[in-house]
């Protein structure tokens, strides 16, 4: 009997000094996740080597010429910046800037013919959305810019407004946009008078790891051009294919990146008695550096910093070889 009180005794003794030792503990916190920056984004710089090609076939009542491809060689050099703006909580508001210009040496159909040109294209734009770092993002972009053209003649003033979504599935962020892209104002070229296109893009970007990204882009753009004479019309379609690798040091805000860049666009003009078919291509490969401000890891970047970008199809470079007159 004394012993089943005395072990009683001590058990209860235990409880107590267990329970009075608990309540001292300090409580664990639930962990916090890690909040965006209210303000971020980046800048970045990037060059690289070109190359760009043109087919032609113009034909009238009777026959039919096929001429000698024209090449162009060349260099271009670009940037752009970007920043984010957390407005309230799950919306945000992003501002785009971005230029790109390309110095080519232009060789023709007659043996020994070469000229330099140059061609530039920039846009500024905005994006205005509704996002959850977990999920995804919805929101509504537009934008406003310019491309001159060394195949042709004249400058296209432009603007673009479309919608777009991203969706966050683990490792994996997938990125659609679809738009309307259209001239604005005066063009620079005889009887021509606007543009449009409807447009449609799609992107994969994988993580590696969080500081390592893989990324594939596609866009296609179906649009034609307007001509004071109803008997003159300009068709075209163009397609543009991206892969780039982008790194970011772990202790530092820079990060490296490569990109290759095709693009292709099918022209076919219809001006009485005469028809033309074009076909513009451009192939580029190029490397740059950017700078983060206020951002983290490539990954938490991508779900809860500077996400966004535009790609305008009348900049898109093999575009810009488009000519701006009859056949």
């Amino acid at each position: 009997m004394f012993f089943k009180q005395t072990l009683l005794s001590v058990s209860a003794l235990a409880a107590l000094t267990m329970t009075a030792g608990a309540a001292d503990m300090p409580a664990k916190a639930p962990r916090v996740a890690e909040q965006p920056q209210q303000v971020s984004g980046y800048v970045e710089l990037y060059g690289g080597w070109v190359r760009s090609k043109r087919d032609e076939t113009r034909c009238d009542p009777g026959d039919c010429e096929t001429f000698r491809p024209a090449q162009a060689n060349g260099w271009a050099l670009g940037g752009a910046g970007r920043a984010t703006w957390w407005w309230a909580p799950n919306y945000s508001l992003q501002l785009d800037a971005q230029g790109e210009g390309t110095s080519y040496k232009r060789t023709g159909n007659n043996n020994g013919f070469f000229q330099r040109e140059s061609s530039h294209a920039y846009l500024i734009g905005g994006h205005a959305n509704w996002r959850d770092p977990g999920r995804g993002l919805i929101g509504v972009f537009g934008g406003a810019g310019d491309a001159t053209h060394f195949w042709g003649s004249g400058s296209v003033r432009h603007g673009l407004v479309g919608g777009e979504a991203q969706l966050y599935w683990g490792p994996v962020t997938l990125y659609g946009q679809g738009g309307y892209n259209t001239t604005l104002g005066d063009i620079s070229s005889d009887n021509f008078q606007n543009m449009q296109a409807w447009f449609a893009r799609g992107t994969a970007r994988v993580y590696i790891n969080p500081n390592f990204r893989l990324e594939g882009t596609v866009l296609y753009a179906d649009g034609d051009m307007g001509f004071a004479d109803p008997a003159v019309s300009f068709d075209f379609q163009t397609w543009l294919w991206r892969a780039k690798a982008e790194y970011k040091f772990a202790t530092s805000p820079f990060a490296i990146f490569a990109v290759y860049e095709g693009s292709r666009t099918k022209l076919h003009a219809v001006a009485p008695p005469f028809t033309s078919d074009l076909k513009m291509s451009d192939n580029r490969v190029m490397a740059g550096l950017r700078l983060y401000l206020n951002e983290n890891t490539l990954q938490f970047n991508d779900r809860s910093g500077t996400t966004l970008d535009i790609i305008a199809p009348f900049n898109v470079p093999s575009f810009i070889m488009t000519p701006r007159s009859t056949p």
